[in-house]
């Protein structure tokens, strides 16, 4: 399976991009990144990431980097929002040096090897909490 059929590809409806860009935003809001940490977790530079703050227009499944990118650290906003009910303590998580992960899982987000890793170990522990993948809240 390639990656662009694994991420929806061509086949990706507006209502869905419009949501992971929410998404997304909400997931930078959430963890105060400056426009610097969000353009290079990105992979896009820091002027461009300026212009679309509030849009996140650069977020397209024909721009496939920043695609799988984009959903990747989504699944890792919810995740922790599943496991924090209290924002204050998921981004005091993100921000602290973890010994199960070798490091602050901020750091980890600007990787894209170890921003796998940390979605996999999100989503072990949201498994081991027995919380539903289906839960919804509200991400205002």
């Amino acid at each position: 399976m390639k990656n662009s059929e694994r991420f929806g590809g061509e086949n990706v409806q507006a209502e869905d991009i419009a949501h992971l860009r929410e998404l997304c935003l909400a997931g930078v809001d959430y963890l105060c990144l400056t426009g610097g940490q969000a353009a290079q977790l990105f992979g896009i530079s820091e002027a461009t990431f300026s212009r679309h703050r509030k849009t996140f227009l650069f977020v397209r499944p024909d721009r496939i980097k920043i695609w799988e990118i984009a959903i990747i650290f989504s699944q890792i906003y919810r995740n922790t929002r599943r496991l924090f009910l209290v924002p204050r303590k998921g981004k005091f998580w993100h921000f602290t040096y973890s010994h199960e992960l070798g490091d602050a899982p901020i750091d980890m987000l600007f990787k894209f090897e170890t921003l796998l890793a940390l979605n996999d170990y999100l989503e072990k522990r949201v498994a081991a909490k027995k919380v539903s993948k289906y839960e919804t809240f509200n991400y205002s």
